[in-house]
């Protein structure tokens, strides 16, 4: 995975297909960023970026990992909001992580899901510090859910 040895992606690994819109409108926005710049400017408006994740190729996906992690691991509770993109960024990153693993180049290395598995069992245990509503923490929990279950494969 990356670190800071690993080069950053170039616009094939955002879109191996060379026919992807969203996998371009990804590389606009997350397209040469450093982890430290692709994590600020993913906090800026999660709303605005979770799902360039979804789109990326798995190269991509791959480097820009950490800033999903370093997101979820750091998020804490906000009060309620008519909508709240903390509690929408974590029931969408779930997906976007499990949309790699349908992939035709999956990402599935062990590696790769033993980060996932930390991250999923973060989450389904700390639902009450993402949001305080019962429902939506359920709808967070049964996204985490399927990718857990996703993760029986690797």
């Amino acid at each position: 995975m990356a670190g800071t040895d690993v080069t950053l992606p170039n616009r094939d690994d955002f879109d191996p297909t060379g026919c992807c819109l969203d996998a371009d409108w990804a590389w606009g926005n997350f397209g040469g960023l450093d982890l430290s710049e692709a994590f600020a400017r993913f906090c800026e408006d999660p709303d605005m970026y979770q799902e360039d994740f979804m789109f990326m190729g798995s190269a991509a996906f791959s480097y820009y990992f950490p800033v999903i992690e370093r997101y979820i691991y750091e998020s804490q509770i906000v009060p309620e909001s008519e909508f709240d993109s903390e509690v929408e960024a974590m029931w969408i990153l779930a997906h976007c992580i499990n949309s790699q693993f349908t992939e035709p180049d999956p990402l599935p290395s062990a590696d790769f899901c033993n980060r996932v598995e930390k991250l999923v069992s973060h989450v389904r245990d700390n639902l009450p510090r993402y949001c305080e509503d019962v429902n939506e923490q359920r709808r967070i929990d049964d996204a985490w859910q399927e990718l857990q279950d996703r993760l029986r494969a690797c």
